[in-house]
C-alpha cells in the first residue's frame, strides 16, 4: 500500500483556491513557524498553475523568512518509512509534488510564488499524490560567519564565553538515506478484463544526506507531507 497513515491534507479543489492552507510546521532559533499554501489547479489540464507560499512566525524572538522556493521536478517518487502495528518499519513509495523551501532567519520575505507550472498525468492521479515540503535552512549570515545584526547563529555555531565561536561538529551526521528519490513509473494494464494500476520501481536515484555533512543539528530538515485532494 503506497499510502501514508500519517500526513496532512491539502485541497486543490476550486472551492479552496482562495484559502491559505497549512502545509508545514517546525521550529528554528526557538521560533515556531508555519508555512501556508494557496493553490490554483486546472482540473482539465491536470496542472497546478499557481502555487503561493506564506511563512507565519509565532512565538519566538527571531523572525524567519523564505530566501527561495522552487519545484523539484526531478523528484517525483519518494521512499518514505512509516511504523507499522508491530513496531517495525514499512517502506512506502509515494508520488510527490516536491517543493524546496530555503528558510533563513532575520529576513523579511514571508511570501513567495513558485515559477512555472506542475503537470500531472492520468496515471499519477490513479495513485495518492502528496505535497512534499523539503525545507532547507540557510545560515543567518549569507556571507558566512557566526553573527548577523548582532544575533548569534545558534543553529550553526557554538560559543562559550571568550572562546572563539566554533561551527558545530563537522562529524555530525544527518539522517542517512532519509526519504530518497526513487526512479519509478506508473503502469496501467488490463488483467482479466479489468484495468489495473501499479507502480514499477527501479533504483534509487539519490540518497539524501548520504555523507557526513558540515551541518548543525537544527539544520537537519524534516520533510512535510500532505495528501492532495483533487
Amino acid at each position: 500500500m503506497n499510502k501514508l497513515k500519517i500526513s496532512g491534507t491539502v485541497s486543490f479543489q476550486e472551492a479552496c483556491q482562495d484559502r491559505w492552507q497549512t502545509v508545514y510546521s517546525s521550529s528554528l532559533y526557538g521560533t515556531m513557524f508555519t508555512i501556508l499554501g494557496k493553490f490554483k489547479y486546472d482540473k482539465e489540464k491536470k496542472t497546478l498553475t499557481i502555487c503561493k507560499l506564506r511563512l507565519v512566525n509565532y512565538k519566538g524572538m527571531i523572525d524567519l523568512g523564505m530566501e527561495n522556493v522552487e519545484y523539484q521536478f526531478d523528484r517525483k517518487w519518494a521512499e518514505v518509512s512509516e511504523k507499522n502495528s508491530t513496531g517495525g518499519l514499512d517502506e512506502k513509495l509515494i508520488r510527490v509534488i516536491s517543493i524546496n523551501v530555503q528558510v533563513r532567519g532575520l529576513i523579511p520575505n514571508v511570501e513567495k510564488t513558485l515559477e512555472g507550472e506542475y503537470v500531472l498525468t492520468d496515471c499519477d492521479l490513479k495513485n495518492d499524490v502528496y505535497l512534499e515540503i523539503d525545507r532547507f535552512l540557510l545560515e543567518l549570515n549569507d556571507g558566512g560567519g557566526h553573527k548577523e545584526k548582532g544575533v548569534f547563529d545558534t543553529e550553526f555555531y557554538y560559543r562559550d564565553g571568550d572562546r572563539t565561536p566554533e561551527a558545530f561538529d563537522t562529524d555530525y551526521r544527518q539522517a542517512v538515506g532519509l526519504n530518497p528519490t526513487v526512479e519509478a513509473r506508473c503502469v496501467t494494464e488490463r488483467i482479466e478484463g479489468e484495468e489495473v494500476n501499479r507502480i514499477e520501481r527501479s533504483n534509487i536515484i539519490e540518497t539524501q544526506n548520504e555523507s557526513i555533512a558540515d551541518r548543525s543539528p537544527g539544520a537537519v530538515c524534516p520533510k512535510g507531507y500532505s495528501k492532495i485532494i483533487f
